[in-house]
């Protein structure tokens, strides 16, 4: 894997022109290894590949348009909280930024949501997002 990133760096190809580039980035910092979403595997690479490589400026568009979280049963939910901190850090966010992030992404999905005969509401699944 070190010979392969090695490689790139020599040739001088740019990290988002290889399909392989979080895990280039995971290999530069391990740090970024760990799974941030068990379903799927993504890695936290990939949010801050995203964001470095390929301009991502906001949560939604990272988890939708990025790793396509927010199309798997339970739209990463779980891994929201996450998914903003990585962000934050990368975007330099406040936690007022990071909230809003937050609640954007949720209103985001919530208008994705097909209504169910029960009237359930979205936001009523959403108490413990973070």
């Amino acid at each position: 894997e070190e010979a392969r990133v090695a490689w790139f760096e020599l040739a001088g190809v740019a990290m988002s022109n290889v399909p392989f580039g979080p895990v280039v980035l995971q290999t530069q910092h391990t740090y970024l290894k760990p799974v941030i979403h068990p379903a799927t595997g993504a890695i936290e690479a990939e949010l801050v590949f995203s964001v470095r490589e390929e301009f991502a400026t906001t949560l939604t568009d990272v988890l939708a348009r990025r790793v396509l979280l927010a199309f798997e049963p339970g739209h990463g939910f779980e891994s929201v909280g996450r998914a903003a901190d990585l962000l934050a850090a990368e975007l330099g966010w406040d936690e007022g930024t990071r909230r809003d992030q937050i609640d954007e992404y949720v209103e985001w999905v919530g208008r994705l949501a097909v209504p169910s005969s029960a009237g359930d509401d979205l936001r009523a699944d959403l108490e413990e997002v973070s």
